[in-house]
């Protein structure tokens, strides 16, 4: 019985010996995964890869699961990688635009362009002297650094 209980010890010992360690695969992936972006974690437990972070598109994600999967001594892999979401500039002469749009539509003012340059609002196009002092109104409103009245009266 002795005998039995040392060789299942032994064998035991040299199953666990065989399996590689969890940090050993983690340094594995991590060390392939840094060709694709600096961006993602690793960590394994038990032989299960767990991999987070953000990356620019969907094949990146793609390429490091299967990086993983491909590990000698990973059972299996756990995506939490999620696609940055696209930032969206908005720049402050757009806002601005929008601003003197939501004025004139305010006033009734139609057939007038806005076009803003660093700050700078320019009213074109053809307006009756009754709806002048409304655009402008709707223009300054807008809290730009300037506006320029290049509308013709008519």
């Amino acid at each position: 019985m002795r005998h039995l209980s040392l060789l299942i010890i032994a064998l035991l010992a040299t199953v666990s010996a065989c399996s590689p360690k969890d940090e050993d695969l983690t340094k594995a992936i991590e060390t392939g995964i840094a060709s694709i972006s600096s961006d993602i974690s690793v960590s394994t437990k038990d032989g299960i890869a767990t991999l987070s972070g953000e990356v620019e598109n969907a094949e990146l994600i793609q390429q490091a699961v299967t990086l993983a999967k491909n590990t000698k001594g990973i059972k299996s892999v756990v995506n939490g990688i999620t696609v940055k979401a696209p930032e969206i500039v908005f720049s402050a002469d757009d806002l601005l635009k929008e601003k003197v749009m939501e004025g004139f539509s305010k006033y009734g003012i139609t057939g007038i362009t806005a076009t803003v340059v660093d700050g700078e609002v320019t009213l074109t196009g053809d307006i009756t002297r009754a709806k002048l002092m409304d655009a402008m109104k709707a223009a300054n409103e807008a809290l730009p650094m300037k506006v320029k009245n290049e509308m013709t009266i008519k």
